[in-house]
């Protein structure tokens, strides 16, 4: 982390004008389209209709990235993620059995009424890139310069010496520049997805500080540090790269509203889909969902390699989730059935 530090404090002296990847021409560097892989993976260059960059100022690049999200939501697999039904989390099971049990009841779960890409989720995912929306004021600033960061700052692409010294960062393939607060994200180990502990944010933090100039010192001001851990929640619900996106939507949301409760989130929520224009929206995505004959099929398909206590416990919990949304986004939920099963 301390060697990071001073990476990221080297890089804190070229800063860039825009937002967006760099082009060479001529021997000389250009900052053009953004590779972002909120912007290109998973097929989302494929869509035609979302600004690419170079963005000038931050405002424009957050527009962007949640104009992706709703149209990842709107037409492209969500794979495990399911809004109100958050993947068990690793570090709230004592064994990694208990913990493989719980995903096991997790995915006979989300197996019925094939949840992840049913209208339902694809909505609760719209709703929450729009609500980010509203938190974009809180995340720009006047500041007109921005810095290239590693896009993929796993254990993988860092080399180094017999005594533990960085000797090179390699995949700069897809880099491009960034505002300061993404910038300062502490890198998470082993992969970028992974939250840094408390320790790692400090002693990061105070590495950077130590190694950077008096002019650079003057921007990184207390508001930087702390947009930068809001970033990195930000970032990871735009790239669905984790398996905790309510969680963390929660946290970035009340983060920014500070007087706000995960109650009144649910009710932002409902007040947004009484309106027209998600009305005619959940209306186009209910025509996508799969018929009740092929949603029976893969579920027999499914279950056929369950027994039949694990349906049940299944019908059971969804009948739950469709009473009480937010009964099964309960972090301890799984833990508890686990624990009775």
């Amino acid at each position: 982390m301390k060697q990071l530090g001073m990476i990221t404090s080297q890089i804190l002296k070229y800063p860039f004008d825009k937002i967006g990847s760099l082009r060479q021409r001529n021997g000389e560097y250009y900052v053009e389209e953004c590779l972002s892989r909120a912007l290109t993976w998973s097929s989302r260059d494929s869509f035609d209709d979302i600004a690419r960059g170079p963005f000038s100022n931050d405002k424009e690049y957050y527009e962007s990235l949640i104009s992706a999200l709703c149209h990842h939501a709107e037409k492209l697999p969500l794979e495990h993620h399911v809004f109100l039904a958050p993947v068990p989390k690793i570090k709230d099971f004592s064994t990694h059995s208990s913990y493989r049990s719980a995903v096991q009841l997790w995915n006979d779960f989300v197996t019925v009424g094939s949840k992840p890409d049913s209208s339902k989720n694809r909505l609760d995912y719209i709703t929450a890139a729009h609500l980010l929306r509203n938190i974009i004021p809180s995340f720009s600033t006047d500041q007109q310069k921005y810095y290239l960061k590693p896009p993929d700052l796993s254990i993988s692409n860092i080399f180094i010496d017999a005594d533990f010294n960085i000797t090179c960062i390699i995949d700069w393939a897809s880099c491009f520049t960034v505002p300061l607060s993404t910038l300062l994200i502490t890198p998470g180990f082993p992969h970028p997805r992974d939250e840094a502990n408390v320790a790692m944010l400090s002693i990061f933090k105070d590495s950077v500080i130590c190694h950077s100039s008096q002019m650079e010192k003057e921007v990184l001001d207390p508001l930087s540090w702390d947009l930068a851990q809001k970033s990195w929640l930000f970032m990871q619900l735009i790239n669905l790269d984790g398996a905790q996106d309510y969680f963390q939507f929660v946290e970035l949301y009340t983060s920014v509203y500070t007087d706000t409760k995960e109650t009144n989130i649910r009710q932002q929520f409902n007040i947004l889909r009484a309106d027209e224009a998600f009305i005619g929206q959940a209306r186009t995505l209910l025509r996508d969902d799969l018929l009740a004959s092929e949603i029976h099929d893969e579920e027999e398909q499914y279950f056929a390699h369950r027994a039949s206590e694990a349906e049940a416990l299944a019908r059971k919990l969804t009948e739950d989730a469709n009473l009480n949304p937010q009964f099964v986004a309960d972090s301890r939920l799984w833990k508890q059935v686990g624990e009775l099963t």
